[in-house]
């Protein structure tokens, strides 16, 4: 693997991390929609996934505002989007490193 190759695979974790962490804080602009669960099955369960993943944002919110009543929501746009940034990129080199490893031991 030369140095062009390297960067482009750091670009591209960049970009899905980015786009994993943003796709989530905006859904943390959602929490109305998303707290009040569907009587449809399936659009029920998909709403508590959702409301799950978002979650520590507003834990973390909650904690940086002191009160649990009252917390900012961009506040907990950007701790969901800095976690999910991370566990993006994170996720995306060991995927990118068991790849390359699996293709060199061929």
């Amino acid at each position: 693997m030369n140095s062009n190759e390297k960067d482009r695979r750091n670009v591209n974790g960049t970009r899905f991390a980015l786009g994993l962490g943003g796709l989530l804080a905006g859904l943390t602009f959602a929490i109305e929609k998303l707290a009040r669960i569907s009587d449809n099955p399936v659009i029920g369960a998909a709403q508590k996934i959702l409301f799950i993943l978002i979650f520590p944002g507003i834990i973390g919110a909650m904690g940086i505002g002191g009160n649990m009543h009252a917390w900012h929501l961009w506040v907990a746009a950007a701790i969901n989007g800095l976690i999910y940034f991370g566990i993006g990129w994170l996720s995306y080199v060991l995927v990118a490193k068991y790849r390359r490893r699996r293709t060199l031991s061929r």
